[in-house]
Parts: C-alpha cells; structure tokens; sequence
C-alpha cells in the first residue's frame, strides 16, 4: 500500500479526478498529489474538493516535486509554487467582481465557447487554438454540462446572452 500516490488528471480510461474519489473513498489513509498539466483553475479547484493533498505541475522543478511529497508525507498540504498566485489573485477578483455564468469554465473553455459563439465549426476552433478536433469536442462537452445546455445553439445564444466577448478579453 503506498503512502503517496502521484495521480494525473488525463488518463486513458479513468480521468484522474475519479480515481482521486475512489482512492479516498477506499483508503482514505493514502496521500495523493495530483502531478499534471492541468493550471486552470476549475481543475485545481475540483481537486481539491475531492481531497487532493497536493496539486503539482508537471513542469515544477524536481526539487518542488519531492518538496511537494515531503510536505504531503508529514501531514501538510501542497500547491505548486506558479498556482499560488493564481489562486490568490483569483479570490481577489472573486471579491472585486460580480459573478459571471462562465466562472465555472476554464480558460480554454471560454476560448472554446467564444470560438463557437463566433459560428465557427470544430476544426475551425481547433485550428485558431491549435488543438485537435476531437479535443475540441471534449471542451464543447464540458462546457454543455457545465453551463446546462443541451447543444451549440443554446450555448452560443447564452454566451452572447451574457457578454461573452467582455469576459474573453478579462482572461
């Protein structure tokens, strides 16, 4: 049994967020640290609440990354260096500014959603923010469940609903 788990959010079967719930649901007494790609800040966030002890970035130096196991191993928690002040500036814009609907989305959601909000298709979003079709399709799925709709029309006429041009130049 470890003492330590080191968990990536993008797995091939099982994203890393699930498997968090499972291990903690199952043994509660393992430590886990979300080691990933993942900086936006509804990933942390999610994480977190489900019980990380620690999120780390794959490109933090390999000093920060055993610092990060140390400090987890002893009881604390941890949060990569570069997120602390994300996280800090992030609740003070929190308190200055009034909630938005697209709160909840990543930055690259609200890339997305801006894209399509602008009519443009899947491929055509990927190939403004160089990413692949099919990742493409990942974000629009998120962003469905995240903003509760049900198809791109519903979520270009809320997005346009809700100013979403003023929100993408915040980002």
């Amino acid at each position: 049994m470890p003492d330590v788990l080191l968990l990536d959010i993008n797995m091939p079967k099982m994203d890393g967020i699930e498997v968090l719930k499972k291990v903690k649901k199952e043994y509660s007494n393992i430590k886990v640290i979300m080691l990933t790609v993942e900086s936006d800040k509804t990933t942390l966030y999610t994480a977190i609440d489900v019980g990380a002890d620690g999120y780390i970035l794959k490109d933090s130096a390999a000093e920060e990354i055993v610092d990060s196991i140390k400090t987890v191993l002893s009881g604390g928690k941890y949060i990569d260096k570069s997120l602390v002040s994300f996280i800090l500036k992030d609740m003070e814009n929190k308190q200055n500014k009034k909630s938005s609907i697209f709160d909840n989305l990543s930055k690259r959601e609200v890339e997305v959603l801006y894209n399509m909000s602008k009519g443009l298709s899947n491929k055509e979003i990927g190939n403004v923010l160089c990413l692949s079709e099919k990742t493409v399709k990942n974000y629009i799925t998120s962003i469905f469940l995240k903003l509760n709709v049900q198809d791109r029309v519903q979520a270009a006429i809320l997005a346009l609903q809700n100013d979403i041009e003023k929100y993408y130049k915040t980002l």
